[in-house]
């Protein structure tokens, strides 16, 4: 790794020493940190920095970036100056008197998608191009990370006898073999078709994503092609690793087991998904909601195979919950719409009685009074208004078409409206 010329030759040869275990790509993030702190900074040689220094610097990057970015660059600069006083190059590490910026594990209601919103995104994923429609329905399905994702290599791919699809991500430790969901299998299908290539896929060492200009695709262009994907479904708050968190949470509300999590998503630990307990109840509750959104939206059990594994069956499960709770829904939408019906119908003949009674007491007496009699035209007509929309709901039997005498309509009309327009018959 060659010095960009911003740190002098004395930095960049302790950072060398400090960095000759790292692997290229872990020095080069390391590397970029250490001339970003110089730059904010300001300083000739980062041997000489202040307390002040480091909490001006915090600052600067709390107002810039996330604050998981910012517990990143702090851990590594503070690792850096614990180095360089443990080699003696500096006496205090001046890191040590900043307050670390710290990002809570646990996850909330706005790091995870509803499985409404995540049928929303799914559902507008058609206005994208066909490689960015795979990447989006990849990360939604695999809980994969960005990284992980665009390392993937078409040789990763994996087909067992019954046809089932699989990918290898991850490296080292975290590296796993996961389920592809068959949709997910199909874009890829479609993904190459577009792409130019051949439906057989043969197992090479090229990245599956690629970009017009390189051979493969960087982390910056998958989370920009997330945040267009969020923007068009109407989710702008969401971004690319609050996937992974929904993949995690929604898992966990299926009663999948926290072993199988872990080994999905690469977790070093299984009891990471302690986080996820505050969002469970949230995700489960909307998941009726979505359902009963979609008017044609009917689960056939019936045709549902035996399930193949642990997983498979706690799909089928929950299916079977949802449209137990969508029929008890609708039932009790029915029986809150009948009752309404009900009782709006008997109020509109109860209150046309006594407005009856009073046009007749009105008459009898000779009485012509034209304000009262406008009044109780007004009742009526807002009684009609009421009436006409219970009808809206069901009009099949309120609907009969005849012949009629558009006089006779014009006239009735007049008649009707005459007190509304002071005409009162003279004696």
């Amino acid at each position: 790794m060659e010095n960009n010329h911003i740190l002098t030759n004395e930095e960049f040869e302790i950072f060398q020493k400090f960095s000759i275990k790292m692997t290229p790509n872990t020095k080069k993030d390391y590397l970029s940190k250490v001339i970003l702190f110089k730059e904010v900074i300001k300083v000739d040689n980062i041997l000489d920095v202040t307390k002040d220094d480091c909490k001006n610097f915090i600052e600067f990057i709390e107002d810039e970036y996330a604050l998981s970015t910012c517990e990143k660059i702090f851990s590594y600069l503070h690792s850096f100056y614990a180095y360089m006083k443990r080699e003696k190059y500096i006496e205090i590490n001046p890191f040590t008197f900043v307050k670390k910026p710290i990002v809570t594990r646990e996850k909330g209601k706005k790091d995870v998608l509803s499985i409404q919103e995540i049928n929303q995104l799914i559902d507008s994923l058609h206005k994208l191009n066909a490689r960015d429609r795979l990447i989006m329905v990849f990360l939604v399905t695999t809980g994969c990370l960005l990284n992980e994702l665009v390392k993937v290599k078409w040789k990763d791919l994996i087909v067992d006898e019954n046809d089932n699809f699989y990918v290898r991500i991850g490296q080292g430790k975290k590296e796993r073999v996961v389920k592809l969901h068959p949709y997910c299998f199909k874009l890829i299908e479609s993904y190459r078709y577009f792409s130019g290539l051949s439906e057989v896929i043969i197992p090479t060492d090229d990245y599956i994503f690629t970009t017009q200009k390189s051979q493969s695709i960087t982390d910056r262009n998958v989370r920009l092609i997330v945040k267009k994907a969020f923007d068009i479904a109407g989710l702008p708050q969401y971004s690319a690793k609050d996937l992974r968190h929904s993949y995690a949470a929604i898992s966990l509300m299926l009663g999948a087991d926290k072993e199988d999590i872990k080994k999905q998503l690469g977790w070093s630990d299984k009891y990471y998904a302690i986080r996820y307990k505050h969002v469970l109840n949230f995700v489960d509750s909307e998941s009726i909601d979505y359902l009963l959104e979609k008017d044609n939206f009917k689960l056939n059990l019936s045709t549902l195979s035996e399930p193949e594994d642990g997983n498979e069956q706690i799909y089928q499960e929950l299916l079977r919950k949802a449209e137990q709770e969508r029929k008890e829904a609708e039932n009790r939408q029915s029986l809150f719409f009948n009752q309404l019906t009900d009782y709006y119908t008997m109020w509109v003949h109860q209150i046309k009685t006594p407005i009856a009674a009073a046009r007749l007491l009105l008459t009898a007496d000779g009485c012509h009074d034209g304000e009262v009699l406008s009044e109780l035209f007004k009742i009526e007509q807002y009684v009609e208004m009421v009436l006409g929309y219970l009808r809206t709901e069901d009009i099949s039997s309120d609907m009969k078409f005849v012949r009629c005498s558009l006089d006779e309509i014009v006239r009735d009309q007049i008649h009707k409206f005459a007190s509304r327009l002071g005409i009162y018959e003279q004696k």
